[in-house]
């Protein structure tokens, strides 16, 4: 992340989105694993550059191994060992047809102190009201808990107003959407046992307070008013 946003190709385009963003630059700390980063293209045009690019900060930080697909949304493995001679993999998925935002990005400060890897930058990312816009749809969309985990989360630590989250949804909603329908939708997710199963090996300290009834209750104030 940090190494993308010093780039002087990456960092004007490539804009974080996505849990990993969420945990890493707007949570005061990260609340379960994620290894995938997800971007959103600020310009149009063949992503051959962006690869090459990637592929040479791979290189800088010690990454072994990068692979690359060209598909709806074109995506870098990379692939190296930790100085304790784990595997380690990170996905880089690029979303290039989403370039115009609800509202102007920003930028967050992280800092990075390890073994592996030291730096500091001011990651371009979304306002958190798109974020979590952003989630919505991926909590209608698709069966993982970690979606409405990271909901529930944004509103214990944050004052969000779900209207804010609301006005930023149009660049995000789903055809046939409905209120209606996507309150129906997650709670008939949460009701099954396994829904909430892929957060288990991805949360380490699971908070106080989180579980499928009062996951389903901070999910139906934000999905109320996203008409």
């Amino acid at each position: 992340m940090i190494a993308f946003a010093q780039h002087p190709l990456l960092g004007q385009e490539l804009v974080m989105r996505g849990g990993t963003c969420l945990h890493k630059l707007w949570l005061p700390r990260p609340m379960r694993y994620s290894e995938d980063l997800d971007y959103v293209r600020t310009t149009a045009g063949g992503v051959g550059p962006l690869f090459d690019a990637i592929r040479d900060v791979a290189d800088d930080i010690g990454f072994d191994a990068v692979s690359t697909a060209v598909a709806q949304h074109p995506k870098a493995i990379l692939r190296a060992r930790s100085t304790a001679g784990m595997p380690l993999r990170v996905k880089v998925e690029m979303n290039t047809f989403e370039r115009a935002p609800a509202r102007p990005t920003t930028t967050r400060p992280l800092a990075v102190e390890t073994a592996w890897f030291t730096g500091t930058a001011d990651v371009p990312t979304f306002a958190l009201e798109e974020l979590i816009a952003t989630k919505l749809r991926a909590m209608y969309q698709r069966s993982k808990g970690r979606d409405v985990f990271d909901l529930w989360l944004v509103e214990h630590r944050f004052d969000i107003d779900p209207r804010a989250v609301a006005a930023c949804f149009g660049p995000y909603r789903p055809d046939g959407w409905s209120a209606d329908l996507a309150i129906a939708n997650v709670q008939r997710k949460l009701e099954s046992r396994t829904y909430l199963e892929d957060l288990r090996p991805l949360v380490r300290n699971w908070p106080e307070g989180f579980d499928a009834e009062t996951a389903r209750e901070v999910a139906v104030r934000f999905l109320m008013v996203s008409e």
